[in-house]
């Protein structure tokens, strides 16, 4: 049932992709309103999840993935009907806002269900491997809702789904909260989510404000004094949200630079991709959501291939 969640958080990344022009037209929105509606999803969830990540733990792991189910219930139902750019933005933040909750609470879970190393290493795998195959049903999906309904037929999708995980949530998942019960950081939590929502907010409007306007660059100096208040604050506290012993391993630096390289390449080539095949190439929008499927689905395979690499990493 986690991993039917993520799937929802995954597809919601990529199906209004193929929806972008005739939202447009329908609105009609700008460039820039265009970009905050695709984005302002990225932008909460980025500059929130660590901060929610930690809070989860503590509130309690189910209760956090339903909660974040139902807030992206919510918040589609509500782009579904909007009226004006702003409504859908508001909307798509509200969405990102519900995939910080969902999206710790399911490797939580699957950390509280499998203790063992072996089939922990499994189930993330599974995991990893349904995140990438809801990235890759988006655009298609998407696509032939779009053609055969409209632009909200991609935000009314996520409603019914969104009712049936939460209850199915609630038979069949487990509430967990973490073993050592130490307080919660909220200096931390302010600290992480405020540097991280500016920074995503300076690399978003980089390209319209320009890359050494003073937007942009206030934005960028502003993560990084929140961000080195943060790692200091971290170093001092008690009960520090992140501890630092973590950072410092070698492996979660090879892997965040690895996963924000994907990110970057993956989710910015299905922006300006479906543009292009709609609006240059004249592709409908199910036409263009196919023609982007290596995109997500080679996202997906190489997942499935991380469990045997891992498995025998583990033997040796």
């Amino acid at each position: 049932m986690v991993c039917a969640g993520l799937f929802m958080l995954g597809m919601d990344v990529t199906i209004l992709n193929v929806a972008v022009p005739g939202l447009r037209q329908d609105l009609p929105a700008t460039t820039a309103q265009v970009q905050w509606i695709v984005d302002g999803y990225a932008l909460v969830l980025g500059g929130t999840v660590l901060s929610v990540g930690a809070f989860t733990d503590t509130w309690g792991r189910r209760r956090s993935f339903v909660s974040g189910v139902v807030l992206c219930g919510a918040a589609s139902w509500a782009g579904a009907v909007a009226g004006e750019p702003w409504q859908l933005i508001a909307a798509r933040c509200g969405m990102g806002a519900g995939a910080a909750l969902l999206m710790p609470a399911t490797l939580a879970v699957i950390h509280h269900v499998f203790p063992e190393a072996v089939l922990r290493a499994r189930a993330i795998a599974v995991w990893a491997a349904v995140g990438g195959l809801g990235g890759l049903g988006g655009p298609v999906v998407g696509g032939w809702l779009v053609e055969r309904f409209s632009w909200r037929a991609a935000f009314w999708i996520n409603v019914p789904l969104a009712a049936v995980i939460a209850v199915g949530a609630l038979l069949v998942v487990p509430e967990s909260r973490a073993e050592r019960r130490t307080g919660f950081d909220g200096l931390g939590a302010v600290l992480s989510a405020a540097g991280l929502l500016a920074l995503v907010w300076a690399v978003t409007e980089g390209p319209h404000r320009g890359w050494t306007g003073p937007a942009t660059l206030t934005g960028f100096a502003a993560a990084a004094v929140l961000l080195t208040a943060f790692t200091w604050w971290q170093a001092r506290t008690a009960t520090p949200m992140l501890p630092l012993t973590v950072l410092r391993a070698p492996q979660v630096h090879v892997a965040a630079v690895a996963l924000t390289l994907m990110s970057f390449a993956l989710f910015g080539a299905l922006f300006v991709l479906t543009l292009y095949l709609q609006g240059v190439l004249g592709y409908g929008p199910l036409e263009a959501g196919l023609r982007t499927m290596p995109l997500p689905a080679a996202l997906a395979a190489g997942a499935a291939c991380a469990l045997p690499l891992l498995s025998s990493r583990r033997a040796a």
